[in-house]
Parts: structure tokens; C-alpha cells; sequence
């Protein structure tokens, strides 16, 4: 939506007629509504007062709102009501209206008054009944909000009513007469704008990205000291971009007065689909006689510029040339230029940096009004973020690298800045990328700098876990669920480590643990009575509990899942219940046959010849 796209594509939208209540007619093309706009919803409302409802469109996308005017012809029958409430609430939402013709009481016409029509559309109060013919004879009953009825009869079509909830009189409105015609136009949109200058109410730093000068020597992007500096991406082959750096060389007088620094960066060449080369952009400056620092941007300079402008604007297009960020003495992003800037512009805007508070606010906003709230100070992290979404793997590294600088350093201006935040995301960076050493070390650094850190602890413990230092996970998912014991995975795994520990008891505690959070987790119910009976620990063991446990799997499974009813059978053994032990491994053998798994066939077959003896079923191992 942002990158200028729309949830409906190239789709028209579309016009239904409902024909006798069963079925519809396709009349977009002829009712005019197959316009190729990104409609969201539809207000009605009689808006030329001549008893057929017109139709107020509103889009995404400009026209922001369209008026379809009803042109049917003949003429309309309409019976017009307006309800006022009176002691319910003043429109008489939720009131149900019904009217029916005299003699006719079969037929009825039915309308509820409701608050709001879809997204950003809210359609007139009065409520319009249609008939194919004019009725001099209709009554109308009202079910006001609270519940009380009342009903008016011998009402006519062509009027326009006005009921007030519990007074007998009926006021008839008089239409009003329109002043003048309404006359159909097709919406212009306004032409695309050439450029887009945005001050920015809140600044964020840029960091000290590398470019090179002409003859390939790396240089930093930064402000001078106390001094405000242009950033201005251009090319040699792009007419704009040479028509506005003419323009600062005819103009450096007042600005280098005005203190203003400017770099012009060459992408030519910059990547595999930019045209142009060092010798093209060397040459066009050389022509221009361009009194300021210029260089070659970097893919990597232009990535994070890319990056800048889509944390900061709302608006997620490519950046286009020529394309220059202004840059205050702390070398923080002040302003941001999409197109080309003019130099009274540069200037104004360069005065603004001196600004704060409520002047700064009132220079920034693109229109007249109040701020509601002071804008939110821009996080280094976003940028971050932003570069991750993007897909800029060696960005992002980078910018989360120099962020986590600014919150070791503890600079000032960034104390909303959350270092275990930074150090969070850069253990999750490297677990996704398999650097599990990396990744632990990141997540201790989290724990160190947030002791209560509860997903530090929860991914620690499970890159732990899987790295087989199963102490040392164990601590952390302790942890984890001291800070949110309803963590239905995190005790989970807990209790596979417990398990892989040889804390069987601990293990179970967390199986009922889940249970109490879950009783619908039918695996879990169905592994804690698997263990309690068929361990060989006797202190485990218990086959009463087993055959509760089970029975509810078997049950909640609707008996077809086979592996449960082996639980099952093996909690009957266990609890001296033979006979029922060997009918639901039948039952489960039989579901194994059906299934094709002769594997699973066989194991079952020889507990059931131990049943039969008379024998529960003692796993040697733990089976999970």
C-alpha cells in the first residue's frame, strides 16, 4: 500500500442487481460503476432531494471521494423517514423499522438504522422505502432502541417524514429546492509534483557511511564541524540533476555565507543498470566548474539513503535523481529532498536547523494546524529494522553494528536507544544465519544488560538445547518461565531437556504444568501417560493416573488415532486392568493394519502377548 500499490490491482469495481432476492445481474458496465478506482465504501444519501438515493464513493486512491448521481429514469416512488430519539439516543440507532401497503401485509420492506457504512463512509439518517408505484395508504411501525413499538398508518409515498420516539405527530419535511444544477464531471487528478522537499520535526543520525572520491579513495560522509552539509545524489546523464548542481555553482556565493557544505555523489556507473563512469561524471562537473566536494556513491552509500528516506517517509518509492539529505553540524538527517532543490529552499530550510520546540514543529508540518503531540524522536533501531525488512543483509549488519557503538558509548541524545534490544536483535540475526557461537554470545549480552529479558532466555535455551549443553538450556527456560510460566513451547522444551537430563520427574511436573495451560494439547497427555505407565521406575509409575490421562486422549480423538489407544492399553496394564489392556491394543492394532504401518503392527503385537500374560509393558528406554 505504501509503495503505491492497491489491494485491488487493475480490478474495476463492480455493480450488482438483485433481481428477485435469489439471484444477481452484473450491471457494472451500464449502472457506471465500473470505474477503475481503489473504492473502499459507499454512503447513501438523496443528495438532490429527488426521492432516488445517489451514491458518495470513497477511495485510497485519488478521486479520494467520487459522487455517482442516480439518473434512473421515471419517476421515483419514495416514502422518506427521519427518526429522533427520545430517550434512547438522539439518532435511533438500532431502531427497525418495517412499512407495509394497506391489504398487502405479506409484503414487507425492512430497514435498520446503524452508525457508520464502511471505511471512512457514513450514509445519511433517513431511511428510504421504494415502490414500483405511488401508495397513499402505508403504515409504518417503528421497534425503538429500548424496545418500545410504535406504529402510523395512512402515510404516503412522494413525503418526506420526520417521527419523534413517543409523540403522535407526524412532521412532514418540505424537500429543499437545489439552488442550482448539479452538473457531472469526470475528477482530475493534480499533476505529479517534479520535486518533494520534507523538513523533518524529528532528526536521526546517518551514521559515517563511506564514498570515494574520483580517484577511488575512501572518504566519510559526515557534517563539518557547527556546519550544515547537502548530501546530493546525481548523475552525468541526468538533465535535472545537472540543471540543479548549475544552479548551486551560480549560487555558492550565498551559500558557502550561509555556511552550508555540499558533496555531490555520482552514482554513475553505480551497479549493474546505471549508466554512465567516473570519466562522464569527472567531465560534467569539470563543465560546470562545480565549486564543492564531490565523489562516487557507494551501492552500500545509496542502500542506506534508500533506507533513511523509507524509515523516515511514509510514502515507500525508489529513490529518484537527483536526491540530496541535508545533514545538520551533528551530522543528523534534517531534511530530505526527493527531486531538485531549489536554493531559497536550501536556505530556508538550513535557518529551520536552528530551530526547536514549537517553531520547529510549525516549520515542519506541510500544512497549518497543531500538533496533537510532539512528533516521535526517530530510533537509530528503526533504520535497522527498515534495512532488515529490506532485504539489506550487509546494511543491516552494519547499521546494527554502529547503533550498538552509540548504546556502548551511552551517547547523548540517544537514551531511548534499548541496547538489549540491539544485542536481542543481533543474537536473532545470527541464529537465523547458523552462527550459533555468535548468537549465544549476543543473547548473553542481552541477559546481562535485561536479567528479565524473557525471549533472550527462551532462544538462548533453545540454541543451547540443540547444541546439546543441555545444563546450561535448562537454566535458561527456568528462567524464561519464571518470567511467563504460560508459555505453553517454552515448558515444552523445557521438558524434553529435563527428559534428556534424566530428570523424569521434573519432566512430568512440566507435562501436568502444560495440561493445566492446554488441555487440548493431546500429544503432551498422551507422552505423560506413555511414561507413567510404562517407566521402570517404580516411584514414577502410576497406572491409575496413566489410564486417566489416556482415556481423555482416547476419547477427545474420537478412538481413530492408534498410537493413542496403545497409551491407552498400556495404562490398563499398568493398572492390572488386562482385559481392558487387550481390547484397546486390538482396537489399535487393527488402526495400525488399516494405516499400512507394519512396523508400529509388530511392536504392538508384542506387548499384547505380555498382556495377555498377564504383564504391563516396561520400556527399557524412555520413549517420547
Amino acid at each position: 500500500m505504501r509503495a503505491g500499490r492497491s489491494w485491488s490491482g487493475s480490478e474495476r469495481n463492480c455493480c450488482y442487481l438483485n433481481l428477485d432476492g435469489l439471484t444477481t445481474a452484473d450491471i457494472s458496465g451500464v449502472s457506471g460503476f465500473d470505474l477503475l478506482d481503489d473504492a473502499r465504501a459507499i454512503a447513501l444519501t438523496d443528495w438532490d432531494q429527488d426521492g432516488r438515493l445517489d451514491f458518495w464513493v470513497t477511495n485510497r486512491t485519488a478521486p479520494r471521494v467520487r459522487m455517482l448521481r442516480n439518473q434512473l429514469p421515471g419517476q421515483a416512488a419514495t416514502l422518506s423517514l427521519r427518526l429522533q430519539g427520545n430517550g434512547c439516543n438522539a439518532d435511533a440507532i438500532g431502531a427497525r423499522v418495517e412499512v407495509v401497503r394497506k391489504g398487502d401485509t405479506a409484503h414487507k420492506l425492512v430497514q435498520t438504522i446503524h452508525a457508520g457504512d464502511g471505511f471512512h463512509a457514513q450514509g445519511t439518517k433517513w431511511l428510504h422505502f421504494g415502490f414500483a408505484s405511488a401508495s397513499e395508504d402505508l403504515t409504518v411501525s417503528i421497534r425503538w432502541p429500548h424496545g418500545d413499538l410504535q406504529s402510523f398508518g395512512g402515510l404516503s409515498t412522494g413525503y418526506r417524514y420526520l417521527i419523534t420516539q413517543d409523540q403522535d405527530a407526524l412532521l412532514v419535511l418540505k424537500p429543499p429546492q437545489p439552488q442550482k444544477a448539479i452538473q457531472p464531471s469526470e475528477p482530475a487528478a493534480e499533476p505529479e509534483p517534479a520535486s518533494a522537499a520534507v523538513l523533518l520535526a524529528s532528526r536521526m543520525p546517518l551514521g559515517r557511511p563511506e564514498y570515494t572520491d574520483f580517484d577511488g579513495q575512501p572518504q566519510h560522509v559526515a557534517a563539518a564541524k557547527n556546519r550544515p552539509m547537502l548530501i546530493n545524489l546525481w548523475a552525468s546523464w541526468c538533465q535535472p540533476c545537472l540543471t540543479e548542481l548549475a544552479e548551486f555553482a551560480r549560487q555558492q556565493k550565498r551559500l558557502k555565507e550561509a555556511g552550508v557544505g555540499i558533496v555531490a555523489l555520482s552514482v554513475d556507473g553505480v551497479g549493474d543498470d546505471t549508466p554512465g563512469d567516473v570519466q562522464s561524471a569527472r567531465a560534467a562537473l569539470a563543465k560546470l566548474k562545480f565549486p564543492f566536494a564531490a565523489g562516487r556513491a557507494t551501492s552500500k552509500l545509496i542502500d542506506r539513503f534508500e533506507v533513511v528516506q523509507r524509515t523516515l517517509l511514509d510514502v515507500q518509492q525508489p529513490l529518484p535523481l537527483p536526491a540530496s539529505f541535508l545533514l545538520d553540524s551533528n551530522s543528523q538527517v534534517a531534511a530530505i529532498y526527493l527531486g531538485p532543490v531549489s536554493v531559497e529552499r536550501l536556505l530556508a530550510d538550513v535557518a529551520a536547523l536552528e530551530k526547536s520546540g514549537d517553531e520547529l514543529q510549525r516549520r515542519a508540518a506541510p500544512f497549518e494546524g497543531r500538533w496533537r503531540k510532539p512528533p516521535p524522536r526517530i530510533s537509530p533501531l528503526q533504520v535497522v529494522m527498515k534495512a532488515f525488512e529490506g532485504g539489506y543483509q550487509a546494511l543491516t549488519d552494519e547499521l546494527l553494528h554502529e547503533c550498538i557503538d552509540i548504546g556502548e558509548k551511552k551517547l547523548s541524545g540517544h537514551e531511548l536507544l534499548s541496547l538489549a534490544d540491539l544485542y536481542y536483535f543481533q543474537g536473532s540475526l545470527h541464529a537465523d544465519h547458523g552462527q550459533v557461537a555468535q548468537a549465544i554470545e549476543a543473547f548473553r549480552k542481552t541477559i546481562a544488560v535485561d536479567p528479565n529479558y524473557r525471549n533472550a532466555h527462551k532462544n538462548l535455551g533453545r540454541i543451547l538445547a540443540s547444541s546439546e549443553q543441555l545444563e546450561a538450556a535448562a537454566v535458561h527456560f527456568e528462567a524464561a518461565l519464571r518470567l511467563d510460566g504460560s508459555d505453553v513451547e517454552t515448558r515444552y522444551q523445557y521438558a524434553q531437556v529435563l527428559g534428556s537430563l534424566g530428570l523424569r520427574a521434573k519432566m512430568l511436573d512440566q507435562y501436568r504444568a502444560i495440561l493445566e495451560l492446554r488441555g487440548d494439547a493431546l500429544p503432551i497427555a498422551n507422552n505423560l501417560a506413555w511414561v507413567l505407565a510404562t517407566t521402570s521406575d517404580e516411584k514414577l509409575a502410576d497406572g491409575a493416573e496413566a489410564v486417566r490421562w489416556a482415556s481423555q486422549v482416547v476419547q477427545q480423538s474420537g478412538r481413530k488415532n492408534p498410537e493413542f489407544l496403545d497409551t491407552l492399553a498400556a495404562a490398563y496394564a499398568r493398572a492390572g486392568e488386562f482385559d481392558k489392556a487387550i481390547a484397546a491394543s486390538e482396537e489399535a492394532i487393527a488402526l495400525f493394519e488399516a494405516a499400512g504401518n507394519p512396523t508400529a503392527v509388530a511392536e504392538s503385537r508384542t506387548r499384547l502377548v505380555r498382556y495377555r500374560a498377564g504383564k504391563p509393558f516396561i520400556a527399557e528406554h524412555l520413549e517420547e
